[in-house]
């Protein structure tokens, strides 16, 4: 199987930087592999130890966010690949989903592709649907766990709802936006930090992708025209006895003009 792992380096904490047109500054801060993310490559790694998988990791975004590429290459990933051209910058999640899209058909014949269900620094949970719906592959999003099926070309996977935890048979190819989740302990071999010291990172540019024309600032019908900071003011909590909550609900009652018993 091969399986695609989408990664993205996030701020570290709250300190990112925004620039005049409102895109975060993404060489001024320390920057993490964002939780959700780092949650899916573990679910991919798990795969591969018990079952046999190629894990080709991709990123979009600068220099810097190879970082999250090494890290994966430690921990067992098999190929890298990160879109960091000057076009690629200031992309909204359409057109994120639309290049890494290409970016899949260009590594061809993948099976599954796995990625957190959203990003800490942009909160839509878009780009995973976005880019099931261009390939017209199937999509599972608030996934926990993933496991082969006992019918061929099918993965069983569990994802969380509101109320309960759901289980899916899914037929491949398909992509699977993971939950956030407690790490998957794994310790890297001898061989695999040996070969990572060989492993290089693929760039692939707009043109290698058949998108030559590529303006993601221009092309991004999304605009973010402002940014307000909300501050949570804290609340006064009350505790009632039967008596007490009574009371209160009568008079909420004869305000409304109602009459209850």
């Amino acid at each position: 199987m091969k399986i695609v792992v989408l990664l993205k380096q996030v701020p570290a904490g709250l300190d990112a930087v925004l620039r005049s047109d409102f895109t975060i500054d993404r060489s001024a801060f320390e920057s993490v592999t964002n939780p959700a993310d780092q949650r899916a490559l573990d679910l991919a790694l798990q795969w591969k130890r018990c079952f046999g998988a190629e894990i080709c990791c991709v990123t979009m975004g600068p220099d810097n966010a190879a970082g999250c590429l090494k890290d994966a290459a430690v921990a067992g990933a098999d190929m890298l690949y990160q879109m960091n051209d000057d076009r690629f910058a200031g992309a909204d999640s359409m057109v994120t989903a639309s290049v890494l899209c290409a970016a899949i058909r260009k590594i061809g014949d993948v099976d599954l592709v796995v990625c957190g269900r959203r990003s800490v620094d942009g909160e839509t949970g878009q780009v995973g649907p976005g880019i099931a719906s261009m390939l017209d592959w199937a999509c599972v999003g608030n996934v926990t766990e993933m496991s082969p099926s006992n019918e061929k070309e099918w993965i069983d996977c569990h994802a969380v709802s509101a109320m309960e935890t759901l289980c899916y048979r899914v037929r491949l190819p398909a992509v699977l936006c993971v939950s956030e989740g407690p790490r998957i302990p794994s310790m890297p071999s001898l061989a695999a930090l040996y070969r990572t010291r060989h492993l290089s990172i693929i760039r692939l540019t707009p043109e290698m992708l058949g998108m030559g024309g590529l303006n993601a600032r221009k092309d991004s019908p999304t605009r973010v025209i402002g940014v307000r900071l909300i501050e949570r003011k804290r609340r006064r909590t009350q505790y009632l006895d039967l008596t007490g909550a009574m009371n209160v609900i009568h008079a909420m009652l004869r305000e409304s003009g109602a009459k209850g018993d």
